[in-house]
């Protein structure tokens, strides 16, 4: 696995100088003019505050010098974010910070600088003397942010020195620790990169593991005031709140669902109710009673209306003879229930089919209980 491009940038977030700086610190000209711009540009428009993101395994001691020299130009306070890994020459900008807060999964390590040197014996003393230099001015860096002894140092990074986020705290190289990160494939390759380095495993998924389609600066500075989270927040971290957005819609739309079932039902309910109402006062058949619960359905208020401007078909007892001449129907409008059982046993069955209201009423007064 190769180890992963370079990457460094500062950014305006809501007033604030955003620095980022992941993987291992090299070819930092190809760079160095862009993030300089944006720091110029920064300042110049009165940005004093700084927060510096770090994941980084190390790398280049003068490219590391000259981006601590970089974010040293805000004159407000310099808060430090370490992610996953914060090693060797990472350790320089990290102790330019007024405070550092250390994931607590970060493996934090340093070493005496090293260099690699070629040429006579004259260029090896002064490379040497170079090396001696630097040498003494990372262990004073070091004593300067923790406040431990400079032999303290000397004596602790006679190899590579790692510690987890509560041995840094406890030395000083941290201030404060939050929660913990993912760590990705990445890191665990530069940290297995060093002696002595701590086994640590990838904690990335599939699911939060960035590919191509990075978050765009629009996308962070949307996500950040939205979330809440620090404007130092990863990618996984973003990526993640979008994820808990994702279900939360999800669980909305079974919730609208589950709404719009019960609003259809009570929909369906108010027309049945309407059209087998308007069947009963006969102003339409049970035939026409499926074409008027369809429209209820559709346009209750405007199918309302006009089935209540319908007249009503005039009850079967309106319509008999109260005359009493012979041959002509009888006169069964003071008829009670009983009269109808011993009159008329037919005419009481044709009256439960024809005009259910008025049966209705005969039963009841009859029997003195509801007709169910």
């Amino acid at each position: 696995m190769s180890k992963p491009k370079f990457k460094i940038s500062c950014e305006a977030q809501n007033g604030t100088a955003v620095v980022r700086i992941d993987g291992n610190i090299n070819q930092w000209y190809n760079s160095a003019a862009l993030f300089k711009s944006q720091v110029e540009a920064l300042l110049a428009n009165g940005v004093k505050n700084c927060e510096v993101y770090i994941n980084s395994s190390g790398g280049d001691v003068f490219e590391a010098d000259e981006i601590r020299n970089e974010i040293l130009r805000f004159p407000g306070e310099i808060i430090g974010h370490l992610g996953a890994l914060c090693a060797s020459a990472a350790t320089a900008v990290a102790c330019a910070c007024d405070k550092v807060i250390a994931a607590k999964n970060v493996s934090y390590m340093i070493h005496k600088p090293m260099t690699c040197v070629s040429g006579n014996s004259d260029e090896v003393k002064a490379d040497l003397k170079l090396l001696e230099n630097k040498e003494l001015e990372y262990a004073q860096m070091y004593a300067d942010k923790t406040g431990l002894p400079l032999a303290k140092i000397q004596s602790m990074w006679m190899e590579d020195y790692w510690m987890n986020a509560e041995e840094a705290e406890t030395l000083g190289f941290i201030d404060e620790i939050e929660g913990e990160t993912d760590i990705t494939p990445e890191d665990v390759e530069n940290i297995s990169a060093y002696k002595n380095a701590p086994k640590i495993t990838a904690t990335a998924t599939p699911k939060t593991k960035i590919e191509n389609n990075q978050i765009t600066s629009d996308m962070r500075e949307l996500l950040i005031t939205m979330s809440g989270l620090p404007a130092t927040a990863t990618d996984v971290q973003l990526i993640a709140f979008m994820e808990s957005l994702k279900s939360k819609a999800a669980k909305v739309d079974a919730l609208q669902t589950q709404l719009t079932a019960l609003q259809n039902s009570a929909t369906e309910e108010k027309a049945e109710t309407h059209a087998e109402a308007a069947v009963l006062a006969k102003k339409i058949t049970a035939a026409q009673k499926p074409f008027y619960k369809k429209n209820l359905i559709e346009n209750f208020d405007e199918t309302k209306s006009l089935l209540d401007a319908m007249p009503g078909l005039a009850p079967l007892s309106s319509t008999i003879s109260k005359t009493g001449v012979p041959g002509m129907a009888e006169d069964r409008s003071a008829w009670t229930y009983k009269d109808y059982q011993d009159k008329n046993p037919k005419a009481l069955a044709e009256l439960a089919t024809n005009d259910e209201p008025h049966f209705k009423l005969l039963f009841e007064a009859h029997y003195g209980k509801k007709l169910v």
